[in-house]
């Protein structure tokens, strides 16, 4: 593959999931106004369960898009699989945007809202899979860690954005314009994105590994010869994934929330503080790629995992007693630090537990199950627990994480040979 056919492929991948992400990480941070606006009650906790259970509803539905999408994958193809998933992800985020408040139109808007969440479920239950599978197959096989690791610059990267736009869109309205309406325009940006996206991708090849095995008998039904032949690896690669979920929605979107409702601490300095987090994140992602080429992804996930189980509970204490403080911020640094070390060797040995025929099959099932129950489910089951007095919880489900990957691990050392 030519140089530059082969960067503008790996562009392409990248700036995918970085639409998918923009949108997810809008939507949690934003939640405070979401709530207010569609979901309102006496009560901001319960406001902010609401919102989160309709959040949790996207969730719940990427495993029936990850059904959908990962079987064109296998069968079709990884770039019109990648294309067609990619164009469908930017259309729910405007319409987030446009939708009329609970005091508009009642019901209806709570009702749209959860309609539109169920779609974006769909529409991005194969995108991810989609990158991890496509560059891990366009890299040499020394590569593999680093190529697959730039799916997490393309997730910090929407994650970054989402925030930057937050940003600019506070900088030039007042705080009850931001809160009346201004909300909406971080949504209505995804517009943009979504028209580079569509650009980027339409002249992207197709893997090499995918072309190989078109000469061969290929299966009718790919996920039911993951779940025959392949048990094993998919329950792997499921509690590897339960840490991504935990770690990375509370750590990076949830906190967000938790720190301004919870904590009361204000929206703009906590909102600042996650930019600056995102973009260490965005820089140390492709350094810690780089770094399979050492030591193993396998160790790095490892390692993370250790990190999680050994100061999640201790730096969750330190962050809910010591508000606005040198150590409430270098708490919330440690954690993200973690989340990110783990990212990065994550989609590289999820990729190694199926082989090209069922790749994209087995990593959008595992990937996507795991992510509806433990990434969906964790912030509202953190905000129940904490609106019931238990304000250590997000530490507790962070070490439940640590726990259940070190497990998958174990087993991971045997079936992540492709």
């Amino acid at each position: 593959m030519k140089l530059v056919l082969f960067q503008k492929n790996v562009l392409a991948a990248v700036f995918g999931n970085s639409l998918e992400w923009y949108d997810f990480v809008l939507y949690g941070s934003l939640a405070p106004f979401l709530a207010q606006h569609f979901f309102p009650t006496d009560n901001h906790l319960t406001s902010l369960m609401l919102t989160f259970a309709v959040f949790a509803v996207g969730f719940l539905f990427r495993p029936i898009g990850g059904i959908l999408f990962s079987h064109f994958g296998d069968t079709r193809g990884r770039r019109k699989t990648l294309i067609a998933s990619m164009i469908l992800m930017g259309v729910p985020t405007v319409l987030i945007g446009l939708i009329p408040s609970y005091q508009t139109i009642g019901a209806t808007a709570p009702i749209l809202i959860l309609c539109i969440r169920a779609f974006q479920g769909l529409s991005v239950g194969g995108e991810y899979a989609g990158s991890i599978s496509y560059l891990f197959e366009i890299a040499e096989k020394k590569e593999r860690g680093f190529y697959s690791s730039l799916v997490q610059v393309g997730l910090f990267s929407g994650i970054l954005i989402g925030p930057i736009i937050i940003k600019i869109v506070m900088a030039f309205t007042t705080t009850e314009t931001f809160a009346a309406w201004g909300w909406r325009i971080p949504f209505l940006c995804g517009a943009i994105l979504g028209l580079i996206a569509y650009f980027l991708c339409r002249h992207i090849s197709e893997t090499d590994a995918f072309i190989a095995i078109q000469k061969e008998v290929q299966h009718k039904i790919p996920l039911a010869v993951c779940l025959r032949e392949y048990k094993m690896p998919m329950i792997t690669g499921f509690l590897i994934a339960a840490q991504v979920g935990i770690s990375f929605w509370l750590v990076i979107v949830y906190f967000v929330t938790y720190f301004s409702k919870i904590l009361h601490a204000p929206f703009d300095i906590v909102e600042t503080q996650n930019l600056w987090t995102i973009l260490i994140a965005l820089i140390l992602t492709p350094f810690l790629g780089k770094l399979s080429k050492i030591i193993s992804s396998w160790m790095i996930l490892f390692i993370a995992s250790i990190l999680f189980i050994a100061f999640s509970y201790v730096l969750n204490e330190v962050i809910v007693n010591h508000v606005l403080t040198t150590s409430f911020y270098l708490a919330n640094f440690c954690l993200m630090l973690f989340s990110i070390t783990y990212l990065s060797a994550f989609s590289a040995v999820l990729a190694a537990l199926f082989p090209t025929q069922v790749r994209y099959s087995g990593i959008a099932f595992s990937y996507n199950i795991s992510l509806a129950i433990f990434g969906g489910l964790s912030p509202l089951v953190v905000t129940a627990l904490i609106q019931q007095g238990v304000i250590l919880a997000p530490g507790i489900l962070l070490t439940i994480g640590g726990v259940l990957s070190i497990i998958a691990l174990i087993a991971a050392k045997k079936y992540a040979k492709y």
